[in-house]
């Protein structure tokens, strides 16, 4: 009778040991899959984040390209104005010059 308790007793410890041990495997496997799940979740925030800030940047690219429109041809209008206006000068300097030359000679 002893020997049936004691029996008894090692078969409940070895079953508690194997139930333990599934357990602990369920335990590890379910943090790996957590760690699994959280890093997925990390890189499509980080992913998320990227796509954000780029589309950031290239809508400020666009909106200063837009701004900088009426700049740059109000600049390039100026510069049509002086590049005319420095042709007209020099004409007349150069008249003026061919003037003194046809009028006093080597002068």
């Amino acid at each position: 009778m002893t020997d049936d308790i004691l029996n008894q007793v090692k078969k409940a410890e070895e079953s508690a040991a194997r139930e333990l041990d599934l357990a602990k495997e369920g335990a590890r496997k379910l943090v790996e899959e957590a760690k699994i799940k959280a890093d997925e979740s990390y890189k499509e925030e980080i992913d998320r984040a990227k796509n954000k800030a780029k589309k950031l940047v290239e809508d400020a690219k666009a909106k200063a390209l837009e701004e900088s429109k009426p700049v740059l041809e109000k600049a390039s209008e100026a510069s049509e104005e002086i590049k005319q206006r420095d042709l007209t000068d020099l004409s007349k300097t150069v008249d003026s010059l061919v003037e003194r030359i046809v009028n006093n000679g080597n002068s």
